[in-house]
């Protein structure tokens, strides 16, 4: 089968990338043939608009156009115009030809005469036209003819889309180019003509030149091949390189093609990242799997030399996992809280850790987003870490900054915050000792995955189904078929509706968060006014308001504004709904001059129409449906509105109609009405008449039916209501892991908003085989809060089992089983629907609704209950993962605990003349830092401290531990080593890493005379100074072989001379009433 242009005609309807305008896909290069004057046949496929959808070989040599130039040309650029209508009007009429002349222009610019023969067929569903094409004559070319050849040779090379350039076949110099090659390099025509590619280094990696040439010299021509050019900006290009040899001006030359596939590449590449990342999200189970999976793909796929994921875990971000980071970086770097000298927290006035260094600062979102190293989306990154840090560091970032990555030799840093919505989850950290490594796209590239990967973090999060709600609740305004918009406290867009968008004129606006006074600036103060007093709780509506816009237009607003509450009942802000009835308005005052002459087109309309005296006596009425009239018009007629509505709503109406002809101006009124067709709703709008003289003794009410408008707001105060009360367990539940008190709020909702007498939680226990009532409202026996049932049985387990709602109406109990049956009746429910509980295929429980009466849902009101039980379903999922961490910790803090005793029992026993020492101490230590007022958090790392305060005896040997005459010098100094060794042994331990104050520091004294490190004063940590105290008093209050213990005032009186020298003389004041104390 012979070769096509474009391989495989593709369908039509399919989306590709890499099409051009015209729906073809672009080729790589087009080359022109060097090879002229052959006789050819060949054969081509066009559509009725002169597209070449197919040729073969033949007329690929016939014509001189490779197959992937052909894939690019029209009709047009091989036929002149006679020629191409005689071929069209083929496909117009269905016809075919025998055979006529024609002339054909090759790509070398020459015209032959070819002869065609046509005929018009289908194919793939479009009328097409099949052209052979046959060389008549080989005769050579007048030089008249040649030149001509050559002006249209010159046409097609100079108009080419595609770069292209004349070389010279001996040196490879430039002869000629055309607008594209020079737009594509950067260079004008004249700066390249003369030069070689070698002289403008053109090639990002020179030895492919060679390759290139070296193909050339063996085949006269080099096929479309993938390079990488360099432009005169510096920039790198990736593109399909093509060379022909072809005749030019009478001379052997090379005709080179470069089509730019840089934007396509690129394209390719951040698809297949992409999708690669998704499909590690989707696959991964937990976190652990994602992080480990996510940060290998990082490195591997952005080749920095180190990369690292931080997530948040108690109020600090530390180092998820890394990779490529050196130990000693990871150990200094791994925590951003800023600490006091004495190692605790700083905390800011909201009671949350600071955070530090450039890490902390992007994952708070706290730079400015115009610096040129920050991005819109918070991004910081840098190509040059080092001259950064010298020029421009504190303009960057006035708060504390390490710089470790500056000092470690990182000059490329990237920092990508993790984010969904306004919650800082973590950030992913690019480094790289080599300068240059990012540029914007790449970053652009890494935030949007980022985003990806923050997003599936946050699937693994309780806090997803808050999010969730308020995705509902935007895209519900968003749809309303009402202009509705939701404002915080602020006046700044939450949501807003397409109806709200389009009355206003904003469709080319981005109005979520902004102000609403930005978007409006001609609001004036009386109306900000009313929007205070809403955000204070009001509710408040105006049926005619005229709204003065900037351009001079009058907008005439009907509106109505109600406050929306968050879960703790404080309002958020407010929602408006408004309708746009400037011409209702336009239409009523032109009525005022043509009332009575508008009788044929008031019955023309929807709209009813009533006349009234002053006393509301009913004078005209025109409808042109009169079942919307609460009676016939006959028996309205002569009768006043009292007698036919009565005194409340007649009453009502008829002072209206009264103000109305006395002061001259309109009034409006909403009203339900019981008409011949059923229940409607009605807007009055009553207007006085006015007679010749310019009295008013009469007045016009049209009555217009808004049935579907006040049903549409009913549904969205309905809808608001349930998103309110969505977005209220979100809240619990991101709040609370109570599941009782949760599944309590969320059953309030139940029967408050669906209207139903009872309801309860019946949460699966799959230990017992049983579902056991854990929450309800709405009983009045006790037999529902008993109720433990069986798997598999009544209709709890019936919905659980089909994995369905499950709906029951009757009074006969028969169907259920007897426990259920009793309670029943008990209750005297006759409606029941069970509503399963599932979270990732797993069984938490079963929703159930009961009615005393027949209960019919809609499908709104089913799909609400649905979304309740959806939320149901994560809050006992939440709380039962949280009672499952919660023992796994507790029985690792234990393990800890064992294990600590353990260690301070071996020392023990290890040196019998401190036998009871340790335990001694550590009771003492820790009844005087609660007197001293230690923060119960950090008693557990002082307790720890203490019982492994020598530790680092270990490392003595047995032979200076247990010497029972004095020390020299140089056993001294093995002893001196102790809390070295202490540090050493406990450093690697997470768990230890805060209470290693105690065993590293208790030997330093307040004048700096201790060890192992020489400390003074305050430098020395709080534990070890108060231990220092107690470990002394112990051991002068305690038998050693070579002397007896002092007396308790002996040991006081010691320790008060110390004071200054050897302790802090604060601690020892506090010690000294704490030793009072304990004698009492």
């Amino acid at each position: 089968m012979s070769k096509t242009t474009d391989k495989k005609v593709k369908d039509k309807g399919a989306v590709n990338p890499a099409l051009n305008s015209a729906g073809k896909t672009p080729v790589e290069t087009d080359d022109f043939t060097a090879v002229l004057g052959r006789a050819h046949e060949g054969v081509l496929i066009a559509d009725a608009q002169g597209h070449l959808l197919h040729t073969d070989n033949g007329f690929s040599d016939l014509s001189g156009y490779p197959p992937e130039t052909l894939s690019q040309l029209q009709l047009n650029n091989l036929f002149n115009s006679p020629d191409i209508k005689k071929l069209t009007a083929k496909v117009e009429n269905r016809k075919s030809s025998r055979g006529w002349e024609a002339n054909l222009l090759r790509n070398d610019g020459i015209r032959v005469q070819v002869e065609v023969a046509s005929s018009s067929f289908q194919w793939k569903g479009e009328s097409c036209i099949l052209v052979k094409v046959n060389e008549r004559s080989r005769d050579t070319h007048t030089e008249g003819e040649q030149n001509e050849q050559e002006k249209l040779f010159t046409t097609l090379f100079q108009s080419s889309p595609v770069a292209k350039s004349i070389l010279t076949k001996d040196d490879y110099k430039i002869l000629d180019v055309n607008e594209a090659c020079s737009q594509l390099f950067g260079y004008t025509r004249a700066e390249l003509i003369g030069r070689s590619s070698a002289d403008l280094n053109l090639w990002n990696m020179p030895a492919e030149r060679q390759s290139v040439l070296n193909e050339l010299l063996e085949t006269d021509q080099l096929r479309p091949r993938e390079k990488m050019i360099n432009t005169r900006s510096g920039e790198t290009r990736i593109v399909s390189v093509s060379m022909e040899a072809v005749l030019w001006k009478g001379k052997a030359c090379l005709l080179t093609s470069v089509f730019d596939i840089t934007t396509q590449k690129h394209y390719e590449f951040e698809r297949d990242t992409a999708l690669e990342f998704l499909r590690m999200m989707n696959a991964s189970k937990d976190t652990g799997e994602l992080i480990h999976q996510t940060t290998e793909y990082i490195q591997r796929i952005s080749g920095c030399e180190a990369v690292g994921i931080r997530l948040e875990r108690d109020q600090d971000f530390p180092y998820y996992e890394t990779r490529g980071f050196p130990a000693e970086h990871i150990y200094k770097e791994n925590s951003l809280c800023r600490r006091k000298p004495d190692g605790t927290l700083v905390r800011n006035d909201s009671g949350m850790p600071m955070l530090d260094c450039l890490c902390g600062h992007v994952i708070l979102g706290g730079f400015d987003p115009a610096h040129p190293c920050i991005t819109k989306k918070g991004s910081f990154w840098s190509n040059c870490q080092s001259e950064l840090h010298i020029s421009s560091a504190d303009k960057v970032q006035p708060l504390q900054i390490r710089n470790c990555c500056n000092c470690e030799g990182y000059e490329s840093v990237a920092l990508i915050p993790l984010r969904v919505g306004d919650k800082a989850l973590g950030l992913i950290q690019l480094n790289d000792k080599r300068k240059g490594h990012f540029n914007p796209q790449i970053i652009a590239m890494w935030e949007r995955l980022a985003d990806y990967l923050a997003l599936s973090l946050s699937r693994f999060a309780v806090e997803d189904a808050h999010r969730e709600s308020e995705e509902k609740l935007k895209m519900l305004i968003e749809y309303a078929p009402v202009a509705l918009a939701m404002f915080d406290k602020s006046m700044r867009y939450v949501a807003v509706s397409g109806r709200w968008i389009t009355d206003y004129h904003l469709d080319d606006q981005e109005l979520i968060g902004r102000s609403h006074y930005e978007v409006f600036p001609e609001i004036n103060e009386d109306i900000k006014a009313i929007h205070r007093r809403g955000l204070e709780g009001e509710s408040l509506e105006d049926s005619s308001v005229k709204f003065e816009r900037l351009d001079g237009s009058i907008q005439w607003i009907s509106w109505a504004m109600r406050p929306w509450h968050r879960a703790d009942g404080s309002i958020g802000g407010i929602v408006i709904f408004s309708e746009d009835i400037t011409a209702l308005k336009e239409s009523e005052q032109s009525a005022l001059e043509s009332e009575r002459q508008m009788t044929a087109l008031l019955t023309s309309l929807d709209d009813i129409v009533f006349e009234f005296d002053e006393q509301g006596k009913y004078l005209n009425i025109w409808s042109a449906d009169e079942s919307k009239l609460a009676q016939p018009r006959e028996k309205l007629l002569g009768r006043t509105m009292k007698e036919m509505l009565g005194d409340e709503n007649g009453g009502r109406f008829t002072e209206a109609i009264r103000r109305v002809i006395l002061q001259g101006r309109i009034e409006t009124i909403e009203y339900p009405l019981e008409t011949l067709s059923g229940m409607h709703w009605f807007l009055a709008r009553i207007s006085p008449i006015r007679e010749k003289d310019g009295s008013h003794r009469t007045a016009s009410m049209l009555v217009r039916d808004i049935t579907d408008r006040k049903e549409a707001e009913f549904e969205i105060e309905n809808q608001v209501k349930q998103l309110q009360a969505l977005h209220t367990i979100d809240l619990a539940i991101s709040s609370s892991v109570d599941m009782q008190t949760n599944l309590q709020i969320l059953l309030g909702f139940v029967t408050n908003l669906v209207g139903v007498d009872a309801a309860d939680v019946m949460v699966a226990e799959v230990n017992l085989s049983m579902f056991v009532y854990t929450a309800g409202v709405g009983f009045r026996t006790p037999d529902a809060v008993n109720a433990r049932v069986p798997f598999g049985k009544s209709l709890v387990g019936e919905a659980a089992q089909q994995r369905r709602n499950i709906k029951f109406i009757g009074t006969d109990p028969s169907r259920l089983d007897p426990a259920f049956a009793a309670m029943w009746m008990h209750e005297g429910f006759m409606s029941y629907v069970g509503i399963p509980l599932y979270v990732m295929g797993e069984l938490k429980g079963v929703l159930e609704i009961y009615q005393r009466s027949p209960l019919d849902l809609d499908a709104k009101t089913e799909e609400f209950l649905n979304i309740l039980a959806g939320q149901a379903a994560i809050v006992i999922d939440s709380a039962q993962k949280l009672d499952t961490l919660h023992q796994s910790n507790l029985d690792l803090s234990l393990a800890y605990e064992a294990t600590i005793e353990g260690w301070s029992a071996a020392l023990d026993l290890r040196d019998r003349e401190t036998e009871g020492h340790t335990l001694r101490v550590t009771d003492m230590t820790m009844r005087m830092a609660a007197a001293a007022g230690v923060p119960k958090s950090d008693l557990k790392h002082i307790r720890h401290g203490a019982l492994l305060h020598d530790i680092g005896k270990l490392g003595v040997p047995d032979s200076v531990l247990h010497k029972p005459g004095p020390l020299d010098e140089e056993e001294w100094a093995q002893m001196r080593q102790h809390p070295l060794f202490a540090y050493q042994l406990l450093a690697p331990i997470q768990y230890l890493r805060q209470a290693l104050d105690i065993p590293r520091y208790h030997h330093e004294r307040w004048d700096g005379s201790g060890y192992p490190e020489g400390l003074k004063g305050k430098a020395i940590p709080l534990a070890a100074r108060l231990f220092a105290i107690i470990d002394v008093y112990d051991a002068l209050t305690s038998d050693r072989p070579y002397r007896q213990a002092w007396s308790s005032k002996q040991a006081l009186d010691h320790i008060r001379a110390g004071a200054g020298t050897h302790f802090d003389p604060e601690l020892v004041e506090v010690f000294m009433k704490f030793m009072a104390s304990e004698k009492l």
